[in-house]
Formats: structure tokens, C-alpha cells, sequence
């Protein structure tokens, strides 16, 4: 007799859009968006028209739509660069994030800028106290 395979892990789609959901950032409106993004992704990865609740397909295959997703969005707009390895014994896979010089001062810049314009309007910051900085307080 020959032995019998245990059927392989399987995730629906209302799932897996969930826990997409769940891992995206912000609030209601970047939650819709990363919704609809995950669908396009999911139609595409997986050939498919209109995605069912129901719908599923095998736990491997969601990850590695998930990574294809992660990296994208990490390397996408952020300027961010990636290097991708594998185990030696190949069942993890690493990512490297780099951050280049120029992103990083990019990003110093855009900090260093904002609490400036803040406090020119609001004139000089008060401190702990609620003084302006350099009035004695009362003794």
C-alpha cells in the first residue's frame, strides 16, 4: 500500500486579506488601500478573476506573495535598497535593508525643516513648565 500525503495547508482569501489588513499602517482610508492592493496582487499571483471569500490556495504560495508584497512596498517609494539571501540549508530567506547616504539626509533634512516652521508660528517653544525658555521661573 502506498502511503498518503496529508493534504497541504491551505488559506482562504477572506483570511489573508485580513491578516494583510491587520499588518498595514494608518487608518481606515490606508486600510482600504492596502486592501485593494492586496487584491490586484492576489488576481495577479494567482491568475484568477474576482477573488471569493472562500476561495484558497496553498499556505506557501500566500508567503510568497506576502514577501513579493513586503518588498515591494519597501523598496517602492521609499528609496530603501534590498539584498535578498538564502539559507544555507534554503528554508528561510533573509532580506537586507540599506538606507543610502542620500535617503537618509533626505529624510534628516525633512525632520530638521518641520519644528521650525512650527515654531515660527507659534513663537519661542515653552519648556517643562510652560515658561519660555530663558525666563526664570519663581523662586
Amino acid at each position: 500500500m502506498s502511503a498518503r500525503k496529508a493534504p497541504a495547508a491551505r488559506i482562504s482569501y477572506a483570511e489573508a486579506v485580513k491578516q494583510w489588513k491587520h499588518a498595514a499602517t494608518g487608518g481606515d482610508a490606508m486600510k482600504i488601500k492596502a486592501e485593494e492592493k492586496f487584491k490586484q496582487y492576489w488576481m495577479e499571483k494567482f491568475r484568477g478573476g474576482e477573488p471569493a471569500p472562500h476561495d484558497t490556495v496553498p499556505i506557501e504560495s500566500y508567503q510568497i506573495l506576502v514577501r513579493e508584497l513586503v518588498i515591494g512596498v519597501l523598496s517602492g517609494s521609499s528609496g530603501l535598497q534590498l539584498k535578498l539571501s538564502q539559507s544555507k540549508d534554503g528554508d528561510e530567506i533573509f532580506c537586507r535593508v540599506r538606507a543610502p547616504l542620500q535617503v537618509l539626509e533626505r529624510q534628516a533634512d525633512q525632520r530638521l525643516q518641520g519644528p521650525r516652521r512650527r515654531q515660527g508660528r507659534r513663537g519661542r517653544r515653552r519648556g517643562r513648565r510652560g515658561r519660555r525658555r530663558g525666563e526664570a521661573g519663581p523662586h
